[in-house]
């Protein structure tokens, strides 16, 4: 005996005294595959429906002889040359993947803001969208910075000392 799905039987007790045409869920279809998709057709096995199809075969014995679903076979059947060329939907893309690029460059090793990037780059897009930006580089990791004692009297002339001795040096000069 099949489980039904939680859906079902939560409502399971108030869909008993229903005919038995109404009681199936009305959330997941149980003929619906919930398997992911499988890939593409290849160029072998779309040469294959082609010829099957052209010695008469139908959509659904093809099908079968390659392992394939018929909607599969469908789709392709209905308009081979457009096989595969489906636009993917979706809102277009702000940033290039160059910008992304440059984007990742400029916030790496940096102490820069997301705002900073925006104008160095001179973009047309929002501070959130360099800054999601930034966050979907994985390599990229923002922390704060460690902190630095401030320079002393003795630091300022101990780091003036080692320039003389060592740029005169390479110079020739004094």
């Amino acid at each position: 005996m099949l489980m039904p799905c939680r859906h079902c039987y939560e409502i399971s007790q108030v869909r008993a005294a229903l005919p038995p045409s109404v009681q199936s869920c009305p959330v997941r279809n149980p003929k619906q595959s919930t398997l992911p998709k499988r890939r593409r057709l290849s160029s072998t096995e779309q040469c294959q429906i082609l010829s099957l199809r052209q010695a008469g075969h139908s959509n659904k014995a093809i099908a079968e002889q390659l392992g394939r679903s018929r909607r599969c076979i469908d789709g392709f059947v209905k308009n081979p040359a457009a096989y595969g060329q489906a636009h993917e939907g979706g809102r277009p893309l702000k940033l290039t993947r160059a910008d992304h690029r440059l984007i990742a460059r400029l916030a790496s090793n940096s102490t820069m803001r997301a705002n900073q990037i925006r104008a160095r780059l001179s973009l047309s897009v929002s501070t959130s969208t360099v800054l999601r930006a930034v966050r979907r580089q994985i390599f990229l990791r923002r922390e704060r910075m460690k902190r630095a004692p401030r320079l002393t009297r003795s630091h300022r002339e101990a780091r003036l000392e080692f320039a003389r001795e060592f740029f005169f040096q390479e110079t020739g000069e004094e």
